[in-house]
């Protein structure tokens, strides 16, 4: 009898832990990617603010700002990274990834460098934990001492693609005026043809006199083109205000 009910105890566990055995997922990349870790901790001079990333293996991440001794305040930055704490502990700067995806379908379509999903800034006042933000930046400093300020450059502004287009004209509407407009057009073209073959020639020569060739005439060796600086902006952070500098490089 003791066998029988032993062989019956081990039945009815082994009936429940089959399901729950079978509900565990298996390990693979999907479960891999989701698997989080804590990086860039950083701790305010005061050492009442704390800022920190959580991020998967594959995918957008978070940055959490939260006060050291862990009374709830808490507030989380989607996808922000590199933070920075002002030296007074009152403010703290960070980056803002594109998202994942967008970045990543950008890249399975190649698209130029100038075309790619681009980081935002963000910043917090730690004492309102109001954020404020700034879209298409390169990257931001603050400074080592001092107090409220902080710089950052910009990426080339987005080209204008609006065209205008105008109406196109009814069917049997032209008239003389537009006629005449079009012969008008014609012979100007006509006048500024001579003229750019002139400034095309002395282009070529100015050209052939920068770059000679060698002796065996090859043809000049190539140049690297210049990068164009963009726009960088010092901001007081109380007051809002700011000044900018153009084509900067390096600051």
């Amino acid at each position: 009898m003791r066998h029988f009910f032993t062989a019956a105890l081990l039945l009815s566990l082994l009936w429940w832990a089959c399901p729950a055995a079978a509900q565990k997922p298996p390990l693979n990349h999907k479960v891999y990617d989701q698997w989080e870790s804590i990086q860039e901790r950083v701790i305010s001079a005061n050492g009442q603010w704390l800022a920190f990333t959580v991020n998967p293996q594959e995918g957008d991440g978070n940055l959490i700002i939260t006060l050291a001794q862990g009374n709830g305040t808490k507030l989380y930055i989607p996808r922000g990274y590199a933070p920075v704490i002002s030296p007074n502990s009152a403010w703290c700067s960070f980056k803002i990834r594109a998202p994942f995806a967008a970045t990543r379908e950008g890249r399975i379509k190649k698209k130029r460098p100038d075309d790619m999903p681009k980081d935002s800034l963000g910043w917090v006042n730690l004492a309102t934990l109001k954020v404020q933000k700034i879209p298409r930046i390169k990257g931001f400093k603050m400074p080592e001492e001092g107090a409220d300020q902080m710089a950052y450059l910009t990426e080339k502004p987005l080209p204008d693609t609006a065209k205008r287009r105008t109406p196109a004209p009814a069917a049997g509407t032209k008239t003389a005026d537009s006629l005449r407009r079009t012969i008008d057009s014609l012979q100007s073209l006509l006048q500024k043809i001579p003229e750019k073959v002139g400034r095309k020639y002395w282009a070529d020569a100015a050209s052939d006199a920068a770059y000679p060739s060698d002796a065996d005439g090859d043809a000049p060796a190539t140049t690297t083109p210049v990068e164009e600086g963009t726009t960088l902006t010092l901001l007081q952070l109380a007051s809002g205000t700011t000044r900018q500098f153009e084509r900067i490089l390096e600051y």
